[in-house]
């Protein structure tokens, strides 16, 4: 009875969610600010040339490929909150760097490097302390929800983020307005500061790293559940590289269909509410649909986003038809993202929770990267439209992929218990 109560009761109305929740918000509205700035900051303020410019957003990635699974042991070694909070804390001070750099005329290219580096490494053990610190705030039978609402943060950062980063740096001048991204971060270390969590004690190990990031890989690799949603997301992933991180889409937008800058900025926006959309459907879709029928169309989803790009023709309709496809793929974070995390959490001990969780992030940090080189390949080779329909096929492989797995018979999350 009292774990019926429980599960009852809304995330909204968990003073500890709650925190979590506009914590990250505020830090997430903060990192879109600064991921405009920070461009603008080489390209206009710096004169960076497009190498130039490239290395600064690989410097960004690399470190959360490279250290993602050492930091998933270290994560299992320690209490999560304290990791978040010196995470924020570290982030603020790269960022305000560039601010006082560029007061003092100091600021360079180099510097940028730096702090693009240092922000990705941080990225990285934030990333898995965080994916695994949701079973801490709320009861199991919450992580659905929580999942929703986290994902429903990064929907409205992705609305209102961009909108807000340019103006300010308008207002302020790019250097200036990544300041605002430091205080997000002051404010998100002092959400964690203030929660009252209950992280199980960590178990001391005195195992070698290799043997302990071998026990993450196994646990997922190993499960009947994990492996599956591993493989046929990562070929999802591997499509948002290949159209996305690559630029494809950009181009596309701007030489196929000849949009300008402000049509195709306008046309982003569809992610943004896309998400929005997706957070608010994905209680009832899971519920109506069961959990794996639920993923499973959100990979359709992805493959007629990417796919249906490719049919667009240049028309005074193609910035509503191309902002409606893209929204179809910014709703599939809020829905699927948040059901395979939550079975990610469901079906993990608490010990193996930060191992395996960088398990999941280095392997989509690595298609996405992987995805990117091959797109720019590609559309060199194949031209722009066979490289959309050849992202639309990705999602539809692990589709496939995912409906010969358990994961298609999966209804709900209240079978799912943590592995031995």
């Amino acid at each position: 009875a009292t774990q019926a109560t429980v599960v009852q009761i809304s995330v909204w109305r968990q003073p500890e969610f709650l925190k979590l929740w506009v914590g990250q918000t505020v830090s997430l509205l903060g990192s879109q600010v600064t991921q405009l700035a920070l461009a603008l900051t080489a390209a206009l303020v710096l004169r960076a040339t497009p190498a130039e410019m490239g290395l600064l957003g690989t410097l960004n990635v690399l470190p959360l490929v490279v250290f993602g699974l050492p930091a998933g042991v270290w994560v299992d070694r320690a209490r999560r909150r304290p990791l978040l909070i010196c995470a924020d804390l570290g982030r603020a001070i790269l960022l305000a760097s560039v601010p006082l750099a560029a007061a003092a005329d100091r600021l360079s290219i180099p510097h940028l490097y730096v702090v693009s580096f240092g922000l990705g490494t941080l990225n990285a053990v934030f990333a898995v302390a965080y994916g695994s610190f949701l079973p801490s705030v709320v009861s199991r039978g919450d992580l659905a929800e929580g999942n929703a609402k986290l994902a429903l943060a990064e929907a409205l950062a992705r609305v209102t983020g961009p909108g807000i980063g340019g103006a300010l740096v308008q207002l302020l001048t790019a250097p200036l307005a990544i300041l605002v991204d430091c205080i997000s971060f002051l404010i998100s270390a002092l959400a964690f500061a203030v929660m009252h969590s209950h992280e199980p004690p960590p178990q001391a190990s005195h195992r070698k790293l290799g043997a302990e990031m071998a026990e993450g890989l196994r646990a997922v690799f190993g499960h009947r559940l994990l492996r599956p949603l591993f493989i046929g997301s990562n070929f999802g992933v591997l499509a948002d590289g290949l159209v996305f991180q690559s630029g494809v889409v950009v181009l596309f937008m701007t030489r196929e269909l000849r949009l300008e800058p402000a049509a195709v900025g306008g046309v982003f926006a569809g992610l943004g509410i896309g998400g929005l959309l997706g957070a608010a459907a994905a209680g009832p879709a899971t519920r109506l649909f069961g959990v794996g029928a639920t993923i499973l169309g959100c990979l359709g989803l992805w493959a007629v986003g990417y796919g249906g790009l490719a049919l667009v023709p240049e028309s005074p309709a193609a910035p509503a038809v191309v902002a409606a496809l893209l929204g179809a793929v910014g709703a599939i974070n809020p829905v699927a993202g948040a059901n395979i995390s939550t079975v990610r959490q469901s079906v993990t001990p608490d010990r193996l929770l930060g191992r395996v969780t960088s398990v999941v992030r280095v392997g989509a940090f690595a298609a996405l990267m992987a995805g990117s080189l091959a797109g720019g390949i590609l559309a060199e080779t194949l031209g722009l439209r066979a490289t959309l329909i050849l992202g639309g096929l990705l999602p539809v492989i692990g589709g496939v992929i995912l409906l010969f797995s358990p994961i298609r018979r999966l209804r709900g999350f209240g079978t799912l218990q943590p592995a031995a």
